[in-house]
């Protein structure tokens, strides 16, 4: 059953997937010197933001949602939804202000250094933004990417018996 807390882990991944590749696309567009390549990556900028946009709306209704199934957990996923809600702000920001870029970028004409070095800059600075709020989502349901996690000495294996 879908609900908004899948619908958030669905969408999220888009724009640290697209913005990566924006910025791929403007260095390839820099490198060719051609407009199309630059025009392409405003366009999957644009796409970002609007998937930044509609994982950021979901995010407090998952949050909601995670906290109700397992109360018994709450001193511990508190701090980390917290810290992924205010990375999240900055995420929603930043790919605003890479869209905004990119519409400045579009009206003006040819790939100057005032259109490409700006685009360039803004999406490697969004890309690491949405690499943290990504990384910093995934600790609230996956305990092996918190901080301070420790591997169990022995892995057992299917078929394998725990000696005692």
């Amino acid at each position: 059953m879908w609900n908004l807390a899948h619908l958030h882990i669905t969408i999220n991944h888009v724009p640290v997937v697209l913005l990566p590749t924006a910025l791929v696309f403007f260095a390839v567009a820099t490198w060719r010197k051609s407009e199309p390549l630059l025009r392409a990556g405003i366009v999957v900028a644009w796409v970002a933001a609007l998937f930044t946009i509609a994982s950021y709306s979901t995010g407090d209704p998952a949050a909601d949602l995670v906290m109700a199934v397992d109360p018994a957990q709450k001193t511990v996923l508190d701090p980390l939804v917290g810290e992924h809600d205010t990375a999240a702000g900055f995420a929603l920001a930043s790919a605003l202000v890479v869209a905004a870029a990119g519409i400045w970028g579009w009206r003006r004409k040819g790939l100057g250094r005032e259109v490409i070095l700006p685009l360039l800059i803004l999406s490697l600075w969004s890309t690491a933004v949405l690499f943290r709020t990504a990384q910093l989502g995934g600790r609230i349901r996956h305990p092996e990417a918190r901080p301070g996690f420790v591997a169990p000495a022995e892995h057992e294996g299917p078929g394998q018996k725990h000696a005692d």
